[in-house]
């Protein structure tokens, strides 16, 4: 545990990373890699997998993916708490299946509420770009603030949805609502 705060840590600390500019091309392959680290810091109950403690931790892309295979990169051949990490694309709500994590990308917003229903918003660690996505009941917005990324956590969804995030990752929240 203590390996992967380290490496959370350092994550996060690219957060302080100030390039001069931090365009798309920057910035995808950070949030790339928060998303590997939010991962390793939330649990899900078994149910999540099926009961099998083996099965993929399903990362999925609703709608437009903004990482061009950046996420794919980070997460190939990684595994969390025996889970071997896979990302699923759906290019719309009507295709998405239950996953373990679902991510928005800005111009996905109005997927939000149909995936949910569509798949059920029990035990999706849903994580989104557009302003206003904890308040429509996302669980953590992950967003550029200036030159640095930011993330905000809505504690009250990921308890709805049967998550336990841990008090590291909440204590490095921009802003955690409840």
């Amino acid at each position: 545990m203590r390996v992967r705060f380290v490496l959370l840590l350092a994550c996060m600390g690219l957060m302080l990373f100030k390039p001069t500019a931090l365009g798309a091309a920057d910035e995808y392959p950070v949030k790339a890699a928060f998303i590997y680290n939010f991962v390793q810091f939330v649990e899900w109950p078994a149910s999540a997998f099926g009961g099998n403690s083996k099965a993929p931790l399903e990362i999925a892309i609703v709608g437009n993916d903004p990482f061009n295979g950046t996420l794919d990169r980070v997460i190939n051949g990684k595994t969390v708490n025996g889970h071997p990490l896979a990302v699923k694309h759906f290019a719309s709500a009507s295709e998405a299946r239950p996953c373990q994590v679902m991510f928005f990308a800005a111009g996905s917003q109005d997927q939000f509420e149909p995936a949910m229903q569509k798949t059920g918003k029990a035990n999706i660690l849903t994580i989104g770009e557009a302003d206003g996505f904890v308040d429509a009941g996302g669980v953590i917005h992950l967003f550029a603030d200036g030159n640095h990324i930011r993330f905000d956590i809505n504690r009250g969804a990921a308890e709805h949805a049967g998550l336990h995030i841990s008090a590291k990752l909440l204590k490095l929240a921009k802003t955690v609502v409840n």
